[in-house]
Formats: structure tokens, sequence, C-alpha cells
């Protein structure tokens, strides 16, 4: 039986990565969601038997089509801050690490495949480098150059 079937809507807890990637001029690497969530870090959740590293290598090729090295943990975080209520009511907080990841090289397999979200993929400085469509909603990855603020900037 499915985990959902077993504990309803109750609150549970996810372990997650997510990573940090800037370009040579300080541009942060983020992906607006079709669905209307904003703009975030390339990130998911840790499947069984995979470390954090493991996954968030594996999360940013699904996402971007990078292949990246975690270079290192920027941070833990979690807590009340980090729950969330899908629309059909299932209740998760998230756990996420949180790694400063370096840009190897591009996945050109993974860019072409139909099986990938419908995407505009751009290079880390922003230029594009594909589109794809399929009937998953659409993902935009692009490169935002954000103000720093005086205090608690960590990465």
């Amino acid at each position: 039986m499915e985990l959902r079937g077993l504990i309803g809507n109750r609150l549970l807890l996810l372990p997650s990565v997510a990573a940090v990637i800037h370009d040579h001029a300080g541009n942060l690497l983020l992906q607006e969601k079709a669905s209307e969530e904003g703009w975030s870090l390339p990130a998911g959740a840790i499947e069984p038997g995979e470390t954090p590293q493991e996954a968030v290598v594996r999360e940013v090729a699904e996402e971007t089509g990078l292949v990246v090295s975690a270079d290192k943990i920027v941070g833990v975080f979690g807590g009340r801050d980090f729950r969330y209520t899908y629309p059909n009511g299932h209740s998760v907080e998230y756990l996420v690490t949180l790694f400063k990841c370096q840009v190897l090289r591009k996945l050109g397999s993974l860019m072409r495949s139909s099986a990938m979200p419908r995407s505009s993929i751009a290079n880390i400085d922003g230029s594009v480098m594909s589109s794809r469509s399929s009937s998953r909603p659409a993902l935009k990855i692009g490169c935002k150059r954000l103000r720093r603020p005086t205090r608690g900037w960590l990465v």
C-alpha cells in the first residue's frame, strides 16, 4: 500500500535537496514553474538509497539538463517555515540540504528527451539553448541577478 494510503493527509517529513548555481558574473540559476509557484532553485526529493549529493546532481540534470558537482553544503533548512499543503490536501515539511554547485557540462541527449517537461533551457548566461515539449507542465530556466542583502547572505 502507498504511504499516503496509510497516513492520509497527515504531515510527512521529506528529505530534499536544492542547488545554488552561479555563473561567472554572479547570476543565480533559477527556474520558473508553470504551476504559478514562482521562481525557485533546482530542487527535489532524495530517493531511497540515494545520498544527498547524488540527489542534487540528479535533480539538477533532470530539471535543467546541466551536469554539476556538489561542491559544499551551504546549509540545512527545515521546520515550520518549510511546510506546504498541496492542493490535494497532502501536508509536507521539507528538510532541505542546500548545496553550492558548479556546472561541469550540458547533457545534450537529455536536453532533447521527450520525457522531460516542456521548457526553455537557458545557458548559465541566460541565453536560450533549446525548447522541449511534452504533456508535462512547462518549466522555464534562466539566470537572475539578485541584490545581495547586507546580512544573512549564505552563498
